[in-house]
């Protein structure tokens, strides 16, 4: 059996490789906002994120998606309970995923802690 060893995959013209049979999350964040200034604990293709108010949020894409079909995913965490994010749609674009966190009954914007990705495809 060979084995390949190798720091960075690139496609032939020095743009990223394509994957087969699978389809790994474009974008992802996980953003620290319980103390009211979200800030980004880790992320991948997520250049900064921008409070639009209490518990909405846009995070900045480094390499935009080719366009706004994508599906985007959220989860916050709030003291153990977890509820799912609505997408803040009027911020959606290429280059900018857009969320909103709220309470349990999905009426009032929250500031908690939040991870989310994105699948699509990369312009």
């Amino acid at each position: 059996m060979s084995t390949i060893t190798a720091d960075t995959i690139v496609a032939r013209d020095g743009g990223p490789a394509t994957l087969t049979g699978q389809h790994a999350a474009k974008a992802w964040n996980n953003i620290a906002s319980s103390a009211g200034t979200p800030s980004i604990n880790d992320s991948f293709n997520v250049s900064s994120i921008t409070d639009n108010g209490v518990g909405i949020y846009t995070s900045n894409i480094s390499a935009a998606f080719s366009n706004t079909s994508y599906v985007q995913h959220w989860q916050q965490n709030a003291a153990g309970a977890r509820y799912p994010t609505g997408p803040w749609t009027a911020t959606s674009t290429t280059s900018a995923l857009g969320m909103k966190c709220t309470d349990g009954g999905f009426s009032n914007g929250l500031d908690y802690p939040v991870v989310g990705s994105a699948h699509g495809d990369l312009a």
